[in-house]
């Protein structure tokens, strides 16, 4: 049982600090050039692929044996579906969804649209049986696209902490 809880330890120590990789290459104007696109694509398929692996390293230690091919094929149709849902959000529903929340005129309300998308991205995933935290990462990736990053909120601190 200690190798498994070395494992996923070492899968969460494992997981890229995107936001801080993304500063850093802004801080050297490179964010916007192919390699910063290259660095910031990897650093997200990477994250990814390890949250992946702790709902298959949390699972061995809930069933406590090795799942066998079918049950990593399902794995694989699930993760194939929550991308393909939250795809779907991010090039229909969600290029609505900032216009309206900045339209609403109220403090927070870009915030509250992120975690209303954060929330519903998380329940996606635990719905679909892999981790809660992919969700919200997912919704994470569709707000930097459209804000510039956390910026804007964190220029607002009083309306975004009078929000929550």
């Amino acid at each position: 049982m200690r190798s498994l809880q070395a494992l996923v330890v070492g899968i969460g120590l494992s997981i890229t600090a995107i936001p801080v990789t993304a500063r850093v290459l802004m801080d050297l104007r490179l964010l916007h050039e192919p390699i910063g696109e290259i660095v910031i694509s990897a650093a997200v398929f990477d994250d990814v692929f390890r949250l992946v692996l702790l709902v298959i390293a949390t699972r061995i230690i809930a069933t406590g044996a090795a799942p066998g091919a079918m049950s990593l094929g399902l794995l694989a149709a699930k993760v194939a579906l929550f991308f393909a849902v939250t795809t779907a959000f991010g090039l229909s529903v969600e290029p609505r969804l900032w216009p309206l929340a900045a339209a609403i005129h109220l403090p927070g309300a870009m915030i509250g649209a992120l975690l209303l998308a954060a929330l519903a991205f998380g329940l996606l995933a635990d719905g679909l049986g892999m981790h809660f935290a992919l969700g919200p990462f997912v919704a994470g990736l569709f707000f930097e696209k459209k804000t510039g990053g956390p910026t804007p909120i964190c220029g607002r601190r009083s309306s975004s902490a009078a929000s929550l």
